[in-house]
């Protein structure tokens, strides 16, 4: 295999506040830190950190349909083991959970408030339920903590129930074999708006 190198005098030393132009004929070749590899004065390196699943945690199997769970703390002092749905949109908290919250929220001289919202969402099992509550909750799952909206749910079916909304700000790797969640970003995403 022949590889064309650019002519010396299209290349440009990078440095992190100046644009540099990539000849077509360029190739890339990514590297491991552990790997060993070879420059030359025609290369342009570029170091960047290669992005590392980072655990959220176990997941835990339950009942006859093998349910999975998270292990979740809310509001830095509620932890419980929260429903994985990734077949939900959204995610969602029963009442009586959102009443404990805000009974400890009391305790340490903190208000816990939801803002009143009309969303009609279609459950499982073809119900339509209107969700007229959503409170920003901080969780913490694994060593990943974020705020994210949480609807209030008028039925107390689940405590708490992981949608895809809040799994999808982890890019979340899922093992179903060895029953563990990764994150695939360093940070959790920004929330999406529900469509």
């Amino acid at each position: 295999m022949t590889v064309e190198l650019p002519e010396p005098t299209n290349i440009q030393s990078h440095t992190s506040s100046q644009d540099f132009n990539v000849p077509e004929s360029a190739v890339l070749v990514v590297c491991l830190p552990d790997e060993p590899h070879e420059t030359s004065p025609d290369c342009l390196p570029v170091n960047t950190q290669v992005p590392v699943p980072r655990l959220l945690g176990n997941l835990i199997e339950r009942g006859v349909a093998k349910k999975l769970y998270l292990a979740i703390t809310l509001e830095k002092e509620v932890r419980l083991e929260a429903l994985v749905d990734t077949g939900a949109d959204l995610t969602l908290m029963s009442s009586q959970l959102f009443d404990r919250l805000q009974t400890e929220a009391k305790r340490q001289n903190r208000t816990l408030k939801y803002q009143q919202c009309v969303l009609n969402v279609q459950s499982y099992s073809q119900n339509e339920v209107q969700l007229e509550q959503v409170a920003p909750i901080h969780l913490t799952i694994g060593p990943m903590s974020l705020v994210h909206p949480v609807y209030i749910a008028p039925v107390d079916t689940y405590p708490l129930l992981i949608g895809k909304d809040l799994l999808d700000r982890f890019e979340p790797l899922l093992d179903f074999k060895q029953l563990k969640i990764w994150a695939q970003v360093r940070e959790p995403l920004p929330p999406q708006s529900p469509s």
